[in-house]
Parts: C-alpha cells; structure tokens; sequence
C-alpha cells in the first residue's frame, strides 16, 4: 500500500508518467498504468521505475497500429495497490501547480526529467559552427508545457523557449 512519507519519488514519478505518455484506470482493488511504446528503453524505463511497488509483473503485449511511422507497437503495462490514488493529480497543471508551492528543487527536476524521458529527448544541433544541445518536450496540452516551462526557469534557473513548429 501507498505511504505519504515513503513514497514521494514514485509519486512525483507516477504523475509525470500519467501526465505524459501514460494513462491510469481503477479497476477493482487496483489502479492499472499502462501505455504504448515502440522503444525498448521507454519500456526499461517504465520497469524501473514500477516494479519495486507493483502487484504482479510488468506486462508487454505487442499491438498493431495503423499510421505510416510503424505498424506495431508494444502496449505496457502493471498494476498497483489501490491505495496509490490519493498520491495522483490527474490534471497535469494542477500538480504542476502544487510541486511548484512545496518548492522541493529535487522533485521539480525528478519531474521535469520523467516528462523529457516520456514526451520529450535531447537534441544536439550545430548552429553557426557550434554545437548546441536543447531538451525538447513534444505536447498538445500548451498550458501544460508552459507552466513546466515557468517552474523549471524560476527554480532551476534554466531559460526556456516556446516553439510550435521546431524541425
């Protein structure tokens, strides 16, 4: 079972997974995160992170997708206890807004780099003969990426820019 003081890393880990690439469905007596990935590290990552408070295993099934970028994908997903649905704020702005008033800097980066290893990458790029690397977070929700954007430039002193249509 979830526990306030033990738990707050998979907390923080928890909402940027369902605040990205994940989603969270109750299903009986347990709460059921699952996504879908076509990269084996997404699936390592989401592993790592789950398997020390899961009940039962990581499951991995392979789902057939019908875009033009790949026919496949791979559906992950595990299950935990009940009692986890206290620590989710299913609206990625609200718990942006609440990790900003508890001002913990180690959380606001554990949850910035959650989303960029869901949402987002690291991109090197050579400008004027420079090499030049951008962390990148791709999201439709545009209040949400701001609000990122706002925390990570007051508490971790990093500039940040908007881009709609970055190539």
């Amino acid at each position: 079972p979830y526990n306030v003081e033990v738990d707050r890393e998979l907390t923080v880990d928890i909402n940027a997974l369902i605040h990205t690439d994940f989603t969270i469905n109750k299903l009986r007596r347990r709460l059921r995160v699952e996504g879908g990935t076509t990269h084996l590290g997404q699936i390592l990552f989401f592993k790592k992170i789950i398997e020390k408070y899961q009940r039962g295993i990581t499951r991995c099934t392979p789902r057939f997708r019908n875009d033009a970028f790949s026919r496949y994908d791979w559906e992950i997903y595990a299950d935990l206890h009940e009692s986890f649905e206290q620590a989710l704020t299913k609206n990625g702005v609200d718990y942006l807004d609440t990790l900003r008033k508890k001002a913990n800097p180690e959380d606001i980066l554990l949850y910035f780099t959650r989303a960029v290893e869901c949402d987002g990458g690291i991109a090197v790029k050579q400008k004027h003969r420079k090499l030049i690397g951008e962390i990148f977070l791709g999201s439709k929700n545009a209040i949400y990426v701001r609000r990122l954007g706002e925390i990570i430039m007051r508490e971790l002193n990093v500039p940040v820019y908007y881009c709609t249509d970055c190539n």
